[in-house]
């Protein structure tokens, strides 16, 4: 979705997030969770050893070291499955609402969260992940999570894209889940605020395309929310218009991120008036703008 329109939209989303340069915050204490499972893995296979967890007001860290003869192989993946609720009647069949999943070399990590309605994943956005010396550490930002002062996890890391998915896979624990309780207190609520609006062309023309954007800013100190989910509504009188685009854009000569969205009006809708309205889902929280334009 590269240039959806020249000077406003300029190129993808880099992947990756600001993780507060300069910030000296400090884990808390770590605590380790050994695996214990005896059972033999097929040759090959990643065998979880343990797991170190901590956190700091604004990080919940997952440290996950490997055992056995075979380290982790880039095509390997590993999942790390939250109960946030700590209850087995929300998430997946073992109660787990929220999922981070990182690829064998470190290199990025998504985090998944289970739409209680639709009972689907919904990508809520990326964490931190590096892999060196054999331990494979996960930071995602605690108000991403929307965890509280104690949830449950567990691990599996396993040969494929999918933890969990195949026979050469090492759950840890290999029954039930490991409780963690945060060793800080969480940073204050994540706020989402409206920085600005951008809308190109600022005049819509019948038959053409138009774009309505908006810069919304974390109040964590992470600057422009850049990761998410982008719904868009839009609509011509009683004709409901669908987006032909949406998503994260760099603006400003990539000194900014804007979440946004293009539609094609329709050929006979001069001197009819577009409604719309653009809503940008983060961590848990949300913010919507609308927007109204003259049609020429």
């Amino acid at each position: 979705m590269v240039g959806l329109a020249a000077g406003l939209l300029i190129a993808d989303l880099a992947a990756g997030a600001s993780w507060g340069a300069g910030r000296t915050d400090s884990a808390a204490a770590p605590v380790v969770f050994r695996d214990a499972d005896p059972s033999p893995l097929p040759a090959g296979a990643p065998d979880v050893a343990s797991v170190t967890v901590s956190d700091t007001p604004d990080l919940v860290i997952f440290q996950v070291a490997f055992g056995g003869a075979a380290p982790l192989k880039p095509d390997d993946s590993v999942g790390v499955f939250i109960d946030s609720d700590q209850s087995s009647g929300t998430g997946d069949q073992a109660g787990a609402d929220l999922e981070l999943i990182a690829d064998g070399l470190g290199d990025y990590s998504e985090i998944y969260k289970w739409d209680k309605t639709s009972r689907f994943l919904l990508t809520l956005g990326e964490s931190n992940a590096t892999l060196a010396n054999g331990i494979l550490t996960i930071a995602t930002k605690r108000a991403d999570l929307g965890v509280g002062a104690q949830f449950s996890f567990r691990v599996a890391a396993t040969e494929g894209s999918d933890p969990g998915g195949n026979e050469r896979t090492d759950t840890a624990p290999p029954a039930g889940a490991w409780t963690y309780t945060a060793q800080t207190k969480a940073a204050a609520r994540l706020r989402l605020t409206l920085a600005r609006t951008l809308i190109q062309p600022r005049l819509p023309k019948a038959g053409a395309l138009w774009i309505a954007a908006i810069e919304v800013r974390r109040s964590d100190g992470g600057g422009d929310v850049r990761t998410g989910r982008v719904l868009c509504q839009a609509r011509v009188g009683t004709t409901q218009l669908t987006a032909t685009d949406a998503g994260f854009y760099f603006v400003s000569g990539g000194q900014a991120v804007v979440a946004a969205c293009r539609w094609r009006i329709p050929r006979r809708a001069t001197d009819k008036t577009i409604e719309a309205t653009l809503t940008v889902l983060a961590a848990g929280e949300q913010l919507s703008h609308a927007f109204s334009a003259r049609i020429s």
